[in-house]
């Protein structure tokens, strides 16, 4: 524990804006207050460094950002000042684009990792935080199920336990949080969307889409490193570096397993967005690989295991009652409620000015407490109409560029003598690929969370990248092992 202290104390000092955004890296799946401060002193430190000012350059994901949140501005204070619709609320909205400052881990990270080795840390602590993550999903959700199941109503309560109405464990959870001042919350957080009835039911509730989407993208990042590790571990060998081909294998077990649990704590969101989102993506980073056949059997693997949490397959089993429109659900949404808005507020109602009475004014039968449309393009066009669309498909477009552009070098021979990197070239593109596939049936583009991983993937696809060495450690490492293994 000393030793990492000393080394965390050493790499602050000798870089701390590198040191604060691999941190940023790692908490973006484990908290977003302190992914945020560590966004913050990363950036502090790296306008106030000589030597890394120059690399804020506009680049073309950094541009879109601009582009987009120039219009939400505009568009929205005009909203602001002239929109007269007692059911909209563009001076919340308006307040909400602090939202999108967030955006600025692009530059950040474009600023930040400029060479190979830079990319796979950032990675490999990117996946830490998700394994952490996932590790928590798995630990803490069935146990809080429980909590709710056990925890009585306060009806429950005052029957007491010798009516039979509440455990005794139920009775003493009761009094102990009431006796804290915390019953309110308690009773708030239990009854959101609805007190569940079974176990089941609390379960797949407390899989939140925050989670479920970290673990989303976090999957083509390991699975990418993973790629990577096995490339290495056999040129390695089969160039005679045993030594290291050993590290490299050890190493490689160590993702493999980090690679399995992030994807059962996918599982276990039962999300069905992120898990589809996921495993599309998956499949096309193995398919870059592997032939067809066995990314198909890796994938199966991971319908398996949803199919074996009767949770998750619950959850799949209701999709087709998405496309009915007496369930107030999407298809409602995107048919009635889009149209109508357009209609009614041709330029737009303002960045995230919509709530639930305005939706539920135009078909009674809208899900209740939605304020967006569950869709991120539809949202930016009721949010600004067609040059809001417009603004955001050249966002995309732009990003989807930048990050192609990179991956196509993933395809690239690298000379025998140097380790191998070229496979995480292809992991920005497959995360920002993941959170746009999932944009379509959902608005992530504003969420608080999702904000750093889209900040996140963008920022890796810095042109400084494209033009970068293989990692000059990685020879290094071979020559010293080479070395101590003759004499």
């Amino acid at each position: 524990m000393k030793t990492f202290f000393r080394t965390a104390s050493a790499a602050i000092k000798s870089d701390p804006s590198w040191a604060f955004f691999l941190t940023f890296s790692f908490l973006c799946c484990v908290s977003m207050p302190l992914a945020r401060v560590a966004l913050v002193l990363s950036l502090w430190f790296s306008l106030s460094g000589a030597g890394r000012r120059g690399a804020f350059r506009f680049t073309p994901p950094t541009l879109g950002w601009v582009i987009y949140l120039a219009l939400a501005l505009v568009a929205s204070g005009i909203a602001w000042a002239c929109l007269e619709d007692p059911m909209l609320e563009p001076a919340r909205g308006f307040r909400k684009i602090a939202k999108l400052l967030w955006y600025a881990a692009i530059p950040l990270g474009v600023a930040q990792v400029d060479s190979r080795s830079r990319l796979v840390a950032a990675l490999r602590a990117f996946v830490a935080g998700a394994a952490t993550c996932a590790a928590l999903v798995m630990l803490r959700n069935p146990i809080l199920a429980q909590f709710q199941m056990v925890f009585p109503t306060d009806a429950q309560a005052a029957a007491g336990v010798a009516s039979g109405a509440v455990s005794p464990l139920g009775a003493w959870l009761h009094s102990t949080i009431s006796s804290l001042g915390r019953l309110d919350a308690v009773n708030k957080w239990i009854y959101s969307c609805g007190r569940a009835q079974t176990w089941s039911q609390a379960f797949v509730k407390l899989g939140t889409m925050q989670d479920s989407q970290r673990l989303m993208v976090a999957m083509p990042a390991a699975l990418g490193l993973l790629m990577e590790e096995v490339r290495a571990a056999r040129r390695l060998r089969a160039s005679g570096h045993e030594a290291v081909a050993a590290r490299a294998a050890a190493r490689r077990r160590r993702t493999a397993f980090v690679l399995v649990l992030v994807a059962a704590g996918l599982v276990a969101t039962c999300k069905r967005g992120p898990l589809l989102a996921g495993a599309i993506v998956a499949f096309a980073l193995l398919l870059s690989r592997i032939r067809w056949w066995k990314a198909a059997l890796l994938v199966s693997l991971l319908i398996a295991a949803v199919a074996a949490l009767p949770q998750a397959r619950a959850r799949f089993a209701q999709l087709p009652d998405e496309l009915e429109l007496r369930r107030g659900g999407r298809a409602l949404m995107w048919t009635r409620v889009v149209p109508e808005l357009h209609r009614e507020h041709p330029w737009g109602i303002g960045f995230r000015s919509l709530t639930w009475e305005k939706m539920f004014s135009i078909d009674k039968h809208v899900e209740l407490n939605q304020n967006h449309v569950h869709c991120t393009p539809l949202q930016a066009f009721v949010d600004f109409s067609w040059l809001g669309l417009a603004a955001w498909t050249a966002w995309m477009a732009l990003a989807f560029a930048s990050a192609a552009g990179l991956a196509r070098l993933s395809r690239r021979p690298e000379p025998e003598s140097s380790l191998p990197e070229t496979s995480c070239f292809a992991v920005p593109l497959a995360m920002l690929a993941a959170l746009f596939f999932y944009g379509l049936v959902e608005y992530n583009l504003a969420d608080s969370e999702v904000v750093l991983l889209y900040g996140f993937a963008m920022g890796l696809t810095g042109p400084s990248l494209m033009h970068s060495a293989p990692t000059p450690t990685s020879a290094a490492d071979v020559a010293r092992d080479a070395g101590k293994s003759r004499q």
